[in-house]
């Protein structure tokens, strides 16, 4: 993705050198590749040539904005835009989330979400997944529990296989293992590998071998060339004691022709 970024940045220096003038699709793009990159100095550069080329006040690149400064870090950023917006839709509402959810600041993150509601301003599944993200860093496993029976119950937004995947990671990080495999039996939509793996890395957390073996077992299945997860079962294996269990997986891992990335080890850390 970083090379592709870079590319589009510099495709966009060689238009602008053939005197072609970025327009509002444009920029949208050099501001995602530019989120990609997190590269704040690039973002303020295309921001201020949108606003002396009177792109600005467009809502869509707002919204863009507020979130590309976000993936940056750049929390101020955007919080003054967003301030600086009279009329405030949801995807304005749900990117200015997203940003603190993703720097980590889950509490401002929620208060925004309310702060939402309380403007009248239906959330939307993109919404719901800022502030299940927003948990989930955070190990709110009540708060997330809540908030997606909101979701479903309240506002009727069907949830997806990221909703569940936030909320599978969040109980898993708590430590509530089966509540975290519970969801992923009973989950309308196929469960990702990214679901199951956020089990798998949490029985190793906890200990829990029981639970290991099935999400190990379900991984093998989804991604069977993904060498991490059976490294990953051989050493809660071996955190055990049950080094015969350890050796089999190794062994079957032989067998598939899967070969541990450079920079892996068996061993534990």
């Amino acid at each position: 993705m970083d090379d592709g970024s870079y590319k589009a940045i510099a495709f966009c220096r060689r238009m602008q050198g053939l005197g072609l003038r970025p327009n509002l699709v444009t920029v949208l793009a050099l501001l995602s590749a530019c989120a990609e990159l997190a590269a704040l100095d690039f973002i303020k550069e295309v921001h201020g040539y949108s606003i002396r080329n009177a792109i600005d006040p467009h809502p869509q690149l707002r919204s863009c904005l507020v979130e590309v400064y976000g993936k940056s870090g750049c929390l101020e950023y955007a919080r003054y835009l967003f301030e600086s917006i009279t009329e405030r839709d949801v995807v304005l509402w749900s990117s200015l989330i997203s940003a603190y959810a993703l720097n980590g600041e889950a509490t401002k993150a929620l208060e925004i979400f309310h702060q939402m509601e309380m403007a009248k301003i239906r959330p939307d599944e993109i919404t719901f997944l800022a502030v299940m993200k927003a948990c989930s860093h955070a190990g709110l496993a009540d708060e997330a529990k809540g908030y997606f029976s909101r979701m479903r119950e309240y506002y009727g937004v069907e949830a997806t296989s990221d909703h569940y995947s936030c909320l599978v990671d969040v109980l898993s990080r708590s430590g509530k293992l089966y509540e975290a495999y519970d969801v992923l039996q009973g989950m309308p939509v196929k469960a990702t590998a990214k679901a199951w793996g956020a089990l798998l890395g949490a029985c190793r957390t906890h200990g829990e071998v029981q639970l290991a073996e099935i999400a190990g077992r379900v991984l093998f299945e989804i991604e069977p060339d993904n060498a991490a997860n059976y490294v990953l079962l051989a050493r809660i294996y071996g955190s055990k004691g049950r080094h015969e269990e350890a050796n089999r997986i190794r062994r079957e891992m032989k067998e598939r022709g899967i070969k541990v990335a450079p920079g892996s080890s068996w061993h534990q850390d």
